[in-house]
């Protein structure tokens, strides 16, 4: 096979993982920028839970009592967070000897405190909310058991198409710094490609891998010898 006709076949690869992934890419993509901002958002779309009177803090065990009026029967604090950056005092319970009812992390009752009072400011299940809502689209596309392999498959072919793509933009003569020159083609939008193409392909690498890593970390612990933890 000629190197141009090779350029070709790998030409059909880049452009079809691009067009085919592209409806995947956009929801994982928006909802990854907008969980950059977690805190913020949240504070934004619930702010009941953060409307504390001040900073000073009780004993836990006023947090504990007050908490335990809101759950309900068989429910266990599992876990109490002190407040941080002026937020609420957090409470996570859970039934104690229930299943899960589908793949991931298990329900809890989070119950949210104003510090100086121990006053119940909300009581909200662990998988509801916009937040919530943001990180199960990001980490498996809202789709129970497989959507964290789609995923992570995802990221292996944005892995491949990012060297696909730098090689396509390697210039087949002359010195490679060739290839940072704007007008390569006539039409606009290729050169656009060709050059935000290159100045994104490390980070888009990262992070394609990152996420590849997250999804599949029993061969990627293989790799590093890292014994990977379980999820949920």
């Amino acid at each position: 096979m000629s190197n141009m006709a090779m350029r070709r076949a790998w030409f059909q690869v880049h452009k079809w993982i691009g067009l085919i992934l592209a409806i995947l890419i956009i929801p994982l993509s928006l909802s990854g920028a907008a969980l950059v901002w977690h805190d913020a958002l949240d504070r934004i779309v619930d702010p009941t839970r953060y409307a504390v009177s001040g900073t000073t803090v009780l004993a836990p065990d006023a947090y504990v009592a007050a908490a335990a009026t809101r759950l309900t029967h068989g429910e266990r604090i599992a876990q109490l967070t002190m407040p941080e950056d002026g937020g609420p005092v957090v409470i996570a319970a859970s039934a104690a000897g229930t299943a899960p009812r589908r793949p991931g992390p298990p329900q809890r009752t989070m119950v949210y405190l104003d510090p100086p009072t121990a006053r119940v400011l909300e009581v909200s299940s662990s998988n509801g909310g916009l937040v919530r809502f943001l990180h199960v689209l990001h980490g498996s596309l809202q789709l129970p058991g497989v959507g964290r392999s789609i995923v992570g498959w995802i990221g292996v072919a944005m892995m491949v198409s990012c060297f696909t793509g730098l090689w396509l933009w390697w210039p087949t003569i002359g010195r490679w710094t060739r290839g940072l020159r704007y007008r390569r083609h006539r039409n606009v939008d290729t050169n656009l490609h060709h050059l935000f193409g290159f100045w994104i392909a490390l980070p888009l690498f990262v992070l394609s891998l990152t996420g590849a890593w997250i999804s599949f970390p029993q061969f990627f612990g293989k790799i590093t010898g890292e014994a990977s933890r379980p999820r949920g």
